[in-house]
């Protein structure tokens, strides 16, 4: 059935899913006629209510209960917390860019779909790789939530010691009592749920972007094939020029999205690598130290988001070295006019200074970039274990 759809109508389906998500979390962004409405406000006020909560938290275990390991075990999920209010924020506010952006996409999947049969395979090849990402974030998100819901009453079952699914308590409610403990619950629930629906919505959004620069730049190819075989017949600028001048605005436009890609997620994706390096570090000691037993699971994730977006911003460097490849090899340039070549020339040179996506403009989005933070959480992880020791 999913291959009987047209490129377009796949396309659309995927970004069905997407709104879905979206509206849930009263993010629609989409809708031409999107307003902030009660649920948009109504998470806004649960973040910001957690992050009072955890603070809170911290206080009384170390003014009260004279327990400094609350602060690890606070400090695991506060990145995500911090995380999420930012994604939410930043995508509000730049909410036209991204529309912008998905209405580029759709126009380009309705074009390229009426070419020739290259042109639709290259369009459904990223379209499956778009798709088996989501299931892979979508499996993600369900089984950390599923971990952080359900371990408590797992461990309940077996231990019989009642523990709460977040690790912040709320002002003036006693978790220890049978009624504080379900109020915490019908608390806790919602933000576990509601957190990872909206990190699965905003970070789907993103690798969206990043998945279809790939495809961008393999429509470069196609282009370039394009042209080879009217130079393999001729090189009358009647003929060629035309469509030069289209693949050299194919170019502008393919680095134009990645700008607007940059532009919308700097902020997120510096957000998202150094809370992810600070939550995996006290997660891993909130293991060591044997205070949160749910912290198994929740490392895994925080790994793979780490990772995960990292392997994006490789994928982008990927893809601007196969743009010069791609001018270099595949295009037949020496065939061209002299004053034709010099538009590939500017290709060229535009080329050797491609948009990538950064971490705060001080280390390239990558996977050497996560194997760093590795290091540095390794780092830091055996200084507290000294400190401890000691």
């Amino acid at each position: 059935m999913e291959h009987e759809l047209t490129c377009i109508q796949r396309f659309q389906k995927i970004i069905k899913v997407l709104r879905i998500c979206a509206k849930m979390c009263g993010c629609d962004i989409l809708n031409p006629d999107y307003k902030m409405n009660f649920i948009t406000w109504l998470l806004i006020v649960g973040v910001n209510g957690f992050f009072l909560c955890t603070i809170y938290t911290i206080y009384k275990g170390m003014t009260i209960d004279h327990d400094w390991t609350v602060i690890p075990v606070c400090m695991c999920i506060i990145g995500s917390g911090i995380q999420g209010l930012a994604k939410i924020l930043l995508v509000l506010k730049y909410r036209k860019v991204i529309v912008e952006q998905q209405y580029f996409l759709e126009n380009v999947y309705t074009v390229y779909q009426q070419k020739t049969e290259r042109y639709r395979h290259v369009l459904n090849r990223w379209l499956e790789y778009t798709v088996k990402t989501y299931r892979i974030c979508a499996s993600m998100y369900v089984f950390v939530g599923t971990i952080i819901i359900g371990f408590p009453y797992i461990y309940w079952y077996i231990y019989g010691i009642r523990t709460m699914i977040m690790q912040f308590e709320i002002p003036f409610v006693d978790p220890n009592t049978h009624t504080g403990y379900i109020i915490h619950t019908l608390y806790h629930f919602p933000m576990i749920a509601w957190g990872c629906l909206g990190h699965f919505m905003t970070d789907i959004y993103m690798f969206m972007f990043i998945i279809n620069v790939p495809l961008l730049k393999d429509l470069l190819e196609q282009k370039f094939l394009d042209l080879n075989e009217i130079l393999e017949e001729t090189n009358e600028s009647e003929k060629v020029l035309p469509l030069l001048k289209d693949i050299f605005q194919w170019h502008l436009k393919y680095n134009e999205f990645i700008a607007g890609v940059d532009k919308i997620y700097r902020t997120i994706i510096f957000i998202e690598i150094t809370t992810c390096g600070l939550s995996i570090c006290c997660t891993i000691f909130s293991i060591v130290l044997d205070v949160w037993p749910a912290a198994y699971g929740y490392i895994i994730y925080l790994i793979f988001c780490l990772y995960s977006f990292c392997i994006m911003g490789t994928l982008i460097e990927i893809s601007n070295d196969n743009v010069i490849e791609i001018i270099y090899t595949i295009s037949h340039w020496y065939k061209l006019k002299l004053p034709e070549q010099k538009l590939i020339l500017i290709m060229l040179i535009k080329s050797q200074k491609p948009i990538e996506l950064t971490v705060g403009q001080i280390l390239p989005l990558s996977v050497s970039t996560a194997l760093q933070v590795t290091k540095v959480v390794y780092s830091f992880l055996m200084l507290l274990l000294n400190l401890l020791d000691k």
